[in-house]
């Protein structure tokens, strides 16, 4: 989502409704249907999970391999719609990237997900130097 000058950019965290406690929370996004690539199931998922489309323009931020499949981590910028929870979303948090980071220190934030933002903020930190 597109920071207001002068204030930082924020991510959006979701809670699945069908997870047991403690809730932890992760980035939108979810699997490719045979038929899909991993960006137009992102685009897919973006609207299923929080009701917003993002920008066609994506970055890929990180790969990582779980035993049974792969995690594409993609950064894009807001688009249009209004950021609600969809039917399968407990909650939807639009956070900057410290508070997510403190999210992370705390435990909340499942782990291949902390990683994938790990990866956007060093993306971040070599983009800016």
């Amino acid at each position: 989502v597109p920071g207001e000058p002068g204030k930082e950019e924020k991510l959006i965290l979701i809670a699945d409704n069908d997870k047991p406690a403690p809730r932890l929370y992760k980035f939108p996004g979810g699997r490719a249907r045979p038929e899909e690539s991993a960006e137009i199931a992102l685009f897919r998922e973006i609207i299923e999970e929080v009701g917003i489309n993002v920008d066609k323009n994506l970055t890929e931020v990180a790969r990582i391999y779980k035993k049974d499949h792969e995690v594409i981590f993609f950064h894009s910028k807001y688009y249009s719609g209004e950021i609600k929870p969809g039917r399968e979303v407990a909650e939807v948090l639009l956070l900057t990237p410290s508070e997510i980071q403190k999210m992370i220190e705390e435990g909340k934030v499942l782990r291949n997900h902390a990683e994938g933002f790990k990866r956007f903020m060093d993306m971040k930190v070599a983009a800016s130097r």
